[in-house]
């Protein structure tokens, strides 16, 4: 057999294991949320064909809670889990339609009441 032959299958190995998705640390970031409805929405995006995110749960409930503290709640419990779609479709000739961007976002729910600022009545 000749090695010719063998060249573009090692070829192609040799990419496609260099291709492969790595881990990623990720920070969590605040992209939304509502006073009124005491829900902060932390996220991140991605790029699925070359990363795996590797991220902190601990920081993501800290940030929350930071923002919850800011209007006057005592602290943040997540909401549900964490939803992903797809925020930009890439076209490749070789391998059709992949995400070329993946946005994940996990929405918390502020804790405690918030300050009124007003006295509480005192019954007597």
């Amino acid at each position: 057999m000749k090695k010719t032959k063998w060249l573009p299958i090692i070829v192609s190995l040799v990419c496609l294991a260099g291709c492969a998705a790595k881990p990623v640390e990720k920070d969590w970031i605040a992209v939304g949320g509502s006073r009124s409805d005491a829900t902060i929405r932390l996220g991140y995006t991605y790029n699925p064909k070359i990363e795996v995110p590797q991220l902190d749960h601990q920081q993501a409930l800290e940030l929350a809670t930071q923002k919850c503290r800011a209007w006057g709640y005592d602290h943040a419990e997540e909401f549900g889990s964490v939803m992903e779609n797809c925020g930009q479709m890439v076209y490749d000739p070789w391998i059709g339609p992949y995400c070329a961007q993946m946005n994940a976002v996990a929405e918390f729910q502020c804790i405690g009441a918030p300050a009124t600022g007003r006295p509480v009545p005192v019954k007597k």
